[in-house]
């Protein structure tokens, strides 16, 4: 599951540095994926993800503050 999580990160930031948006899915039928897509019958399908243009971009949305501003240090 790391190594996946790992691809599928780095797919989605190539995707973003293309104008693309994505998507993961992991809620899905893996029987009906595998037989849609051919699959050999050893490979299992884990996660989907949709790459696609986005209808509008989303603002960003809000962080938290400045480290110093969260935290407060007592003692000496």
């Amino acid at each position: 599951m790391i190594h996946a999580g790992i691809v599928l990160q780095s797919i989605a930031l190539l995707a973003y540095s293309l104008g693309l948006g994505t998507n993961p899915i992991l809620s899905f039928s893996k029987d009906a994926i595998k037989e849609l897509l051919k699959l050999p019958e050893d490979w299992e399908p884990i996660i989907l993800l949709l790459i696609g243009y986005p209808r509008s971009i989303p603002e960003p949305t809000p962080r938290l503050p400045p480290l110093d501003k969260l935290t407060l240090w007592m003692g000496g």
